[in-house]
């Protein structure tokens, strides 16, 4: 089917075949597709909606209802067009992201995803897959990575957050949650944190000179931190990285208690 002019659905449809959008759409009924699909027109989506097969969009799309992908999904309205879900969303095959795209419901991804425009979250979020952000994200509602990823553009973080894969993030960072990681780290960029954090892994922090001062101010805390308690291991653990730091600590510790 080719299509080139304004529509709008308000029935349920079933797609088996190839179909070539050019024109407006708005649908108001449930849809399931199961054979290939491109979109070069703007897109307004406000019931359940179903993808099995390969989906290729260049222009702005809202979706209102909950959404399944299946297939391999492309969207590159970033300069063209942006994407907006407001329902759940669940993606299972590999998607490329290059245009702005906001999620206010629960995500969750299971396939490769790819990301070079700016993302905002405001709901739930699960990824199994890898991932892979080169634009702008905001995130504020809880979210569980399971997979690889690789961040090298800016991150605002709200939410609670766990992962369990390895992580390379090359961006400015702001934390203001709970975060645990269980697996590897590797930051080149700028972190602020205000939350909990606890870390089970490796972060490779010292093995970027950037951060070789503020290292050393954290092993000073540290030190102070562990002498207060008597911990002795630990003291000698922090001052093994910085030498300087044995026999550093004040007999009055400068913290004060609560």
């Amino acid at each position: 089917m080719v299509y080139s002019g304004s529509m709008v659905y308000s029935g349920s449809m079933v797609y088996s075949g190839s179909m070539v959008y050019s024109g407006s759409m708005v649908y108001s009924g449930s849809m399931v597709y199961s054979g290939s699909t491109v979109y070069s027109g703007s897109t307004v989506y406000s019931g359940p909606t179903v993808y099995s097969g390969p989906t290729v969009y260049s222009g702005s799309t809202v979706y209102s209802g909950s959404t399944v992908y299946s297939g391999s999904t492309v969207y590159s309205g970033s300069t063209v067009g942006s994407t907006v879900y407001s329902g759940s969303t669940v993606y299972s095959g590999s998607t490329v992201y290059s245009g702005p795209t906001v999620y206010s419901g629960p995500t969750v991804y299971s396939g490769s995803t790819v990301y070079s425009g700016s993302t905002v979250y405001s709901g739930s979020t699960v990824y199994s897959g890898s991932m892979v952000y080169s634009g702008s994200m905001v995130y504020s509602g809880p979210m569980l990575y399971s997979g690889s990823m690789v961040y090298s553009g800016s991150m605002v973080y709200s939410g609670s957050m766990v992962h369990s894969g390895s992580m390379v993030y090359s961006g400015s960072m702001v934390y203001s949650g709970s975060m645990v990681y269980s697996g590897s780290m590797v930051y080149s960029g700028s972190m602020v944190y205000s939350g909990s954090m606890v870390y089970s892994g490796s972060m490779e922090m010292k093995l970027d000179e950037m951060f070789r001062d503020d290292l050393h101010l954290l092993a000073s805390l540290l030190v102070q931190l562990a002498s207060d308690l008597r911990h002795d291991l630990y003291v000698d653990h922090y001052c093994r990285d910085f030498p300087d730091l044995f026999g550093s600590t004040e007999e009055t510790s400068p913290l004060k208690e609560g």
